[in-house]
């Protein structure tokens, strides 16, 4: 199993969350509420890890 690390840089207010969605069932399919959340951090570094359940995600990016 593979885990891929997305990080981001944001700022949000109480109440906000910054989630990650993509084509894969590990980033809820480009459905924004089934799409994992990013930690909450200070100085608005947000990350989260994902497992791919043996499904292997690839690096085509959505514009």
């Amino acid at each position: 199993m593979t885990a891929v690390t997305f990080g981001v840089t944001a700022t949000t207010t109480l109440g906000q969350n910054t989630h990650v969605a993509g084509d894969h069932p590990s980033l809820g399919d480009w459905d924004p509420t089934k799409a994992p959340l990013l930690s909450s951090a200070t100085g608005g570094n947000r990350t989260v890890t994902v497992g791919n359940g043996g499904t292997p995600l690839n690096d085509t990016w959505r514009n």
